[in-house]
């Protein structure tokens, strides 16, 4: 269906494998799932131009503090 969206869900990938991947497979967006920093985060999204999801592990409160640090840079 068109309103159907495909996820690549990646785990600290390198730049070489998020672009062998988006190259093989149409993605429409990314999620890293993954330890990313925001700074890799944002250089992610500025090489492959999709929308990117980040996966953040939540354990205790200081984990949804950090969350936030991922707000300018995911989607």
């Amino acid at each position: 269906p068109k309103n159907l969206r495909s996820v690549g869900l990646f785990v600290e990938p390198t730049d070489q494998e998020v672009l062998r991947i988006i190259s093989s497979v149409p993605l429409d967006m990314i999620q890293l799932h993954g330890d990313e920093t925001p700074e890799r985060v944002e250089q992610i999204a500025a090489l492959t131009n999709l929308p990117i999801i980040k996966a953040i592990r939540v354990s205790g409160r200081e984990d949804i503090d950090r969350a936030h640090d991922y707000e300018e840079c995911a989607d």
